[in-house]
């Protein structure tokens, strides 16, 4: 990972474990900690009773709701209209309706795969695979009931196109000098093994001592080399973080992934939108004036 990211292995482990994490985020599969880990608009995985929540908001605990969402990949389920309302009331009436049917919507018996023009929905193999132009917030694709919207795509693109830019423009040669780091500690290894065999004043042990400093000695010369002739102001200034550059840079791809996400979702909603004004006037006056919300 490290060799193709050009991260350290820990930065490297870090963007493994994130970009799914940060993907499910961005198509609202899971919420903050601080909701249950739901997103708003939906029931949790594994919610208590419903003589202790009727809603079915409330999980049981965080730990069995984390490993039902993250490890069994299961999702949860949208909360009636009124109560899903009150938490998303800057989606249109019409638009849960239809995404509601497109979500529950399998072919027909007989028929591989199931087009709606109108709604501009379609289904294949069961409902395994099935996608709308319109949905809760933008375009998305279903496979196996587990949603690839638009906006989350476009953002996660945006926010690993930003780290990669950052490690070529203000890193470019982290990877070496990790490379040399782990030839140093491998003569390091090396050394303390002869200590141990031979002894500290043996011939092995002085040629050992040797490598060692040569590739301490290159490690040194290439990080001032690099930063000396090589970087451009902007990536010299960055050197100055030290152990923070690579935060940095992991820092500037989750927000222009969660930014680039965010606009894209707000351009999709807004054409849904026009689109509901022109075609439902109506609609679009009681959404605007917040009718929908109330009791």
């Amino acid at each position: 990972m490290g060799n193709a990211t050009g991260l350290s292995p820990a930065a490297a482990a870090t963007i493994a474990f994130g970009v799914p994490a940060l993907y499910n985020t961005l198509t609202e599969k899971q919420g903050p900690i601080t909701q249950g880990l739901r997103p708003k608009g939906y029931k949790a995985v594994a919610p208590v009773s419903k003589e202790e929540d009727p809603t079915g908001k409330t999980p049981r605990n965080l730990v069995e709701e984390a490993g039902t969402r993250f490890f069994a990949g299961q999702t949860s389920q949208m909360l009636p209209f009124k109560e899903f309302i009150k938490e998303r009331p800057d989606i249109m009436p019409s638009t849960i309706k239809d995404y509601r049917r497109y979500v529950n919507r399998k072919p027909e018996a007989g028929k591989r795969i199931e087009i709606d023009p109108e709604k501009q929905t379609f289904t294949a193999f069961g409902g395994a695979i099935k996608g709308t132009a319109r949905g809760l917030n933008d375009p998305e694709i279903r496979l196996k009931g587990v949603p690839f919207t638009a906006s989350a795509t476009l953002g996660t693109a945006a926010g690993i196109a930003t780290v990669a830019a950052g490690v070529k423009k203000l890193n470019p040669y982290m990877q070496e000098i990790y490379k040399q780091e782990k030839a140093v500690n491998v003569e390091k290894l090396k050394l303390d093994d002869y200590k141990k065999g031979y002894g500290a004043d043996s011939g092995m042990t002085k040629i050992a001592e040797g490598k060692l400093k040569s590739a301490e000695d290159m490690l040194e010369n290439m990080k001032q080399v690099r930063y000396d002739y090589d970087l451009s102001p902007a990536a010299q200034k960055f050197q100055k973080l030290g152990s923070l550059k690579e935060p940095a840079i992991l820092l500037g791809g989750t927000l222009a992934a969660v930014g680039t996400a965010a606009v894209a979702k707000k351009l999709f909603q807004k054409a849904e939108q026009e689109r509901i004004k022109k075609e439902d006037p109506l609609q679009y006056k009681k959404y605007k004036r917040g009718d929908y919300t109330k009791e």
